[in-house]
């Protein structure tokens, strides 16, 4: 049975100046008596103590509720709770009495604000880190509070910002128990480490303590599903940790979960959970505070925090950076921490980097498994210490020593990837983790994610592998780290190698995450961007542009587009959407990207990143000046982010060039290009990103009509695509220059630049002049060879596309409009009848 009507508040304001309020006397007790605050079932009136002369407030039941029996039952009930909850956090009551025919009693005068005035006034200005932090300690007060409360078997069931009163020196109280609940449990029982019996509700027909089942009491935008139900009968210590996660709602967003509406919408949007992500109110909102509200705020109260103390220790493990085990931190964050703590460990900023990535294990998943109350999970975060000690003795013992001059006969420090390679050699042979398979996992996924990091694909995949298979032998195919672990296995091996399975890994791992976990879980987003990136390697063009639309859908209903996840999937459909032939929606998309990422997570690593892609979009839409700008920012950050002969900084260089030769400064452009090819082959880069510059070398050279400056580097990256032990580029190079130059044979042209134009299509995106070019050079051979019907959709199709191409050269369109005329011409003769 729901409630018809809006539950009461009971919230304590000042009292109106309009209106007039009769103070009453109480003579021999009080002198200067005066109005302070008024409620819905008390008044407050400050007042001077005649014996102590010490300021006091005086509660007292309205003249409207004196003859009314549970009225007064609930505010002797309050008064007895305030009173017995002697505790720093609760205003100590003096003394319960009736005169003037009315129930009062007095207690200290606090002098301060309440915290719904500190928390708006902090907000209401610019972000202060110290005020922000003074508030959080307030509520860590308030959570300390309510634990002692709930010990002593008295659930609040009110809470809210404005029943919590902060004075002049920092004591933070929780005040207005005229809604609570007193739980009846044995006399003997008791509280461990506290010594005091719980309170019992008082005898009585129809108690204070016992509210009508179906009747919603509470403040609406605070109250838990279950308050808002009238579900006595479950409301407990859970429905306070609603409270308590509401109350940090507000610290974090400076709003309530819910704005005031009429009651019946408000009573449905709680019992359904329907409320804003603190990151949808305030972009600015922590992601690991966000979870600790969230699990505060949880529909059903089994899935909160056990109690108030442990969201508190959560909420400290937060402000101190530590994790918290409301949210799994991405490995970044974690490498971070990790190496802040441990840098006297390492000898170089290189060292540093492994020792950070590699710990991330520390503090991670185990331990915050491990945080528990019940003897059995005691018994479990015994056994994840372990666990995480056995990974410290892997970091210090068998990893950082590497690094050690003592420990290296030539003296010098190691390289990054001759630490992972050690560190790698080490966890193949490491004996003592053979019993320890998810201690094992975790240092896989770790090092692949290093060896991901430095773009050494086929040992992140080895070791992503790894990690999957021991977590599916510990908790099957289906479990959530089992899916997450395959997703990242997925993706290195599709980024890494076009290797045909890639597809099938990747189709697979999509459909078993949207089995089980649903369309909306961000792991799906991730499983859909990886076959769209295997899809955009075999020129599947549309196809990986509409599963990036839909990774992007799931991420911006359930991160928020400010999210960084959000944000680096809205960027990689951006560079589909421009690959795919439509580089103006591609611009748009990115340029939002940029501007959110600007504003709301500036120092964001990957920033250099989204600006070179953007660079990229105006590129292909022949804003080349803005490109070469946006680039020329992209290119410091990436290199400080991952190092000059990163993957991501040399493919910002490679766009700079492309900016640079689209504005005729050629020998610049040429300049650019060598460079970034030489760090590539340095670097052992996969076809695909070398493709990328000999596509640019060769299109460089074509524009000039240097065709046999441009044929070896297509025969490059023609043999990159297809691998083959016969060919060379010397061998390949006189055959391609003949069949383009159009003095080859044409039989022996057909297939090479058939050939040679699929390398472009896949290589170089869709809008791009030289794979219209080399395509209608392909027309022209099959019209040479007498193909007509197939000469034809191949030569109007290459004109429509040079016509379109941003920087194409006035000859290339010449060229392309006549060899549809030359079609034409030659369809018409006798000896060449139409087919």
């Amino acid at each position: 049975m729901r409630s018809p009507s809006p539950p009461s508040e009971g919230d304590f304001g000042p009292v109106d100046p309009g209106t007039t309020v009769t103070a009453p006397a109480w003579p021999g007790l009080f002198a200067d008596i005066t109005p302070h605050a008024s409620g819905a079932l008390g008044e407050v009136f400050r007042a001077t103590d005649a014996e102590l002369h010490r300021t006091v407030a005086v509660k007292c039941l309205q003249d409207r509720h004196a003859g009314d029996f549970r009225s007064r039952q609930r505010f002797l009930l309050e008064a007895e709770v305030t009173a017995r909850l002697e505790h720093p956090g609760v205003v100590p009551v003096y003394q319960l009495f009736a005169g003037a025919g009315r129930l009062a009693y007095s207690m200290r005068f606090v002098e301060g604000q309440t915290f719904a005035e500190e928390i708006a006034a902090y907000h209401a200005g610019p972000a202060d880190p110290v005020l922000f932090r003074r508030l959080l300690q307030a509520f860590l007060q308030i959570c300390q509070t309510v634990a002692y409360a709930h010990s002593r078997g008295v659930i609040h069931r009110d809470l809210k910002p404005a029943n919590v009163m902060v004075g002049k020196f920092g004591e933070t109280l929780v005040v207005d128990w005229g809604l609570a609940k007193v739980v009846g449990r044995p006399e003997e029982a008791r509280v461990a480490g506290v010594g005091e019996t719980l309170m019992i509700p008082p005898p009585a027909e129809s108690g204070p303590g016992d509210t009508l089942m179906g009747s919603a009491v509470g403040t609406p935008a605070y109250m838990s599903p279950e308050q808002a139900a009238g579900r006595w009968d479950v409301v407990a210590q859970a429905s306070d940790i609603y409270g308590l996660g509401a109350v940090l709602f507000a610290v974090l967003t400076g709003k309530p979960p819910l704005e005031h509406a009429n009651w019946p919408e408000m009573q449905q949007k709680i019992q359904q959970g329907d409320f804003p992500r603190p990151r949808q109110v305030n972009p600015d909102v922590p992601r690991p505070s966000e979870a600790v509200c969230l699990k505060a705020m949880a529909l059903r109260p089994q899935d909160r925090y056990p109690s108030a103390t442990a969201l508190a220790e959560d909420v400290e493990h937060w402000l101190a950076g530590e994790p918290v085990t409301a949210y799994r931190e991405p490995f970044a964050a974690r490498a971070r921490r990790w190496g802040r703590k441990h840098r006297t460990l390492v000898g170089s900023a290189a060292v540093l980097l492994i020792a950070a990535v590699v710990g991330l294990s520390v503090g991670a998943g185990l331990l915050q498994r491990a945080r528990v109350e019940t003897d059995n999970q005691r018994k479990a975060a015994v056994i994840a210490q372990r666990k995480a000690e056995a990974i410290n003795r892997f970091l210090i013992d068998d990893l950082l020593k590497q690094a050690d001059p003592l420990n290296n006969p030539v003296g010098d420090l190691l390289t990054v990837r001759q630490l992972l390679d050690k560190a790698a050699e080490k966890v193949d042979s490491q004996a003592r983790l053979g019993d320890q398979p998810e201690v094992e996992a975790e240092i896989r996924a770790v090092i692949g994610h290093a060896f991901e990091f430095l773009s050494v694909f086929d040992k992140a995949e080895r070791h992503y592998r790894r990690a999957w298979e021991l977590l599916v032998r510990l908790h099957g195919e289906d479990d959530p780290l089992s899916l997450a672990a395959r997703n990242r296995q997925v993706w290195v091996t599709v980024i890494g190698a076009a290797r045909p399975e890639a597809d099938e890994m990747a189709r697979g791992a999509l459909e078993r995450c949207g089995r089980i976990l649903g369309e909306g879980h961000p792991e799906t987003a991730d499983a859909a961007n990886n076959l769209a990136e295997a899809y955009m390697q075999r020129n599947r063009l549309d196809d990986s542009v509409a599963l990036r639309r839909r990774a992007s859908k799931i991420l911006n209903a359930t991160l928020g587009g400010d999210d960084t996840k959000t944000l680096a999937i809205d960027n990689d459909l951006g560079v589909a959407i421009v690959t795919a032939g439509h580089p103006e929606e591609g611009v748009t998309l990115l340029q939002s990207v940029v501007e959110r990422c600007r504003r709301a997570h500036p120092d964001y690593a990957e920033f250099g990143g989204f600006l070179g892609n953007l660079g990229g979009a105006l590129v292909a839409v022949g804003r080349f000046p803005e490109a070469e700008t946006a680039l020329k920012q992209a290119i410091p950050l990436s290199d400080a982010r991952v190092g000059p002969n990163h993957g991501n900084s040399l493919g910002n260089r490679n766009l700079l060039g492309y900016a640079t030769e689209g504005q005729g400064r050629w020998a610049e452009a040429e300049t650019i290009y060598l460079g970034v090819l030489a760090d590539r082959r340095k670097t052992s880069a996969p076809p695909r990103f070398l493709g990328r510059t000999l596509g640019g070398l060769a299109r460089l050279h074509a524009k000039q009509e240097r065709w046999p400056n441009a044929a070896p580097y297509l025969a490059e990256m023609m043999i990159g695509l297809n691998p083959n032990p016969a060919r060379t580029v010397a061998g390949l190079t006189p055959p391609l220059l003949a069949a383009v130059d159009g003095t080859a044979d044409p039989a022996a042209a057909e297939p090479l630049l058939r050939e040679c134009r699929d390398a472009l299509k896949l290589r170089l995106w869709a809008g791009d002049w030289l794979t219209a070019e080399v395509a209608s050079r392909y027309g022209d051979c099959l019209r040479r060879r007498g193909k007509f019907a197939e000469a034809r959709p191949v030569l109007a199709e290459s004109l429509d596309a040079t016509r379109k191409a941003i920087g194409a050269p006035a000859w290339g369109l010449a060229a392309a409009q006549k060899r549809l005329d030359d079609l034409d011409e030659a369809s018409k003769s006798p000896r060449n009848p139409p087919p």
